[in-house]
């Protein structure tokens, strides 16, 4: 599975929206297209397709005349009004950078014509975040308990557990999930450099649950993250969607800070980064090497990841072989197939391991207990109620169980 699954999927929808833009003249609608061919002919992906689209039209929506016909003056017009309309210079800067890809294109020069040459790019990537803005876990989990259903539940802890891109979140697919005794692995991608392993532990029984009642979960094509709406059920559920539902469970519980999906990537990093030394941390993020660490940077197996996490959680990490793969539960009282880390029958509601019924059978033995010293208590102060009682467990042949003070 490609990172850039959830980017195609919306491609054709934002292509859609170029052509019936009313706000873009028809020329500039061509040349827009043309630039999209000779992109996608040098091997850009959809996310970066989609990204070129919506700064053309951002462009030509400002720029109101032929591109062809663009002067100086026109182009900064243009970038006075990208700088004083957005504030991320992530924004400003891939807006600003297209720009001049666009125009080094429209003019076939080699390097940057005149009228766009003079554009500064802030390629410095700056956090400007104090600790006190960063999400919490407590406030994330939180958040997670104030969801009303299951996906939600799933949705808001798996994002932040696995620190993940919220496209290659998106991008999962049923069978990229691997449960095994420790939680479960996500096949996530990264990048270029293809796929990478990412270990969920502690919230890996919340993204079960979700599993256990995806609507389409026999079908390991379908994408976790499904839309739960009336028009869109069982479609893949967009970014919008996603940042909908986690602004809303933020207002929910009173959480004030910036809340995205990028929030939570960049919280479990911060989180994590008091634990893990910066090659795993590379590793578990996708962050690309750097040069400026080289000499240190070296390739982690998603074993050497998984050890790390697990003792971070206090789990120690077998030594003889690989965790075993868990893929059902079959109950033994109906039969019924069960997930990976379920501890009771879905259908039946009986335990499902060794140790969960052992605890059952203690807590019911001290509850009769209980009871059967309570009823004797009560039928020794109580005379009607003792004359009632004494019947009861004689029709039900229950003598045995009870001994009575004479009257």
């Amino acid at each position: 599975m490609k990172d850039q699954d959830y980017h195609a999927a919306r491609l054709p929808r934002d292509m859609n929206r170029l052509r019936n833009s009313t706000k873009i003249l028809d020329v500039n609608k061509e040349l827009i297209l043309s630039f999209l061919e000779f992109a996608k002919a040098n091997g850009a992906m959809p996310a970066t397709l989609r990204n070129l689209i919506w700064s053309c039209m951002t462009v030509a929506s400002i720029i109101n005349k032929p591109f062809t016909e663009a002067t100086y003056d026109d182009i900064v017009k243009v970038v006075a009004e990208i700088e004083g309309k957005y504030k991320s210079e992530k924004t400003k800067t891939a807006l600003k950078s297209n720009l001049k890809v666009f125009y080094r294109w429209l003019r076939k020069t080699k390097d940057y014509p005149p009228e766009v040459d003079w554009i500064k790019i802030n390629h410095k990537r700056v956090n400007n975040k104090l600790p006190e803005e960063i999400l919490t876990e407590e406030e994330i989990v939180k958040m997670a308990d104030a969801a009303l259903n299951p996906r939600d539940k799933a949705l808001v802890l798996v994002l932040y557990e696995s620190g993940c891109r919220i496209g290659e979140l998106l991008s999962l697919k049923i069978k990229d999930v691997q449960f095994d005794d420790y939680g479960c692995v996500l096949i996530v991608p990264k990048g270029k450099t293809g796929s990478r392993r990412v270990r969920i532990i502690k919230y890996a029984k919340k993204l079960l649950h979700w599993l256990d009642v995806h609507p389409l979960k026999n079908d390991p094509e379908s994408y976790v993250w499904i839309s739960l709406g009336v028009n869109t059920k069982n479609q893949l559920v967009s970014y919008v969607g996603i940042e909908y539902v986690l602004k809303r469970l933020a207002k929910k519980v009173g959480i004030t800070k910036k809340v995205n999906p990028h929030a939570f990537r960049h919280a479990r990093a911060t989180h994590l980064a008091q634990h893990l030394p910066q090659a795993i941390m590379n590793e578990v993020f996708g962050w690309s090497k750097d040069s400026r660490m080289s000499s240190i940077y070296y390739h982690l197996s998603g074993k050497d990841v998984d050890e790390a996490l697990l003792r971070m959680h206090g789990l120690k990490p077998r030594e003889d072989k690989e965790a075993k793969t868990i893929t059902t539960r079959i109950c033994a009282k109906c039969g019924e197939v069960n997930s990976a880390l379920a501890h009771f029958c879905k259908k039946c509601n009986s335990p499902l391991d060794l140790k969960v019924m052992l605890e059952i059978d203690s807590k019911r033995k001290e509850f009769d207990d209980f009871m059967k010293e309570f009823l004797t208590y009560y039928a020794d102060v109580d005379k009607n109620f003792k004359k009632v009682f004494k019947q009861f467990v004689k029709e039900r042949n229950f003598e045995h169980l009870f001994s009575y003070k004479d009257d």
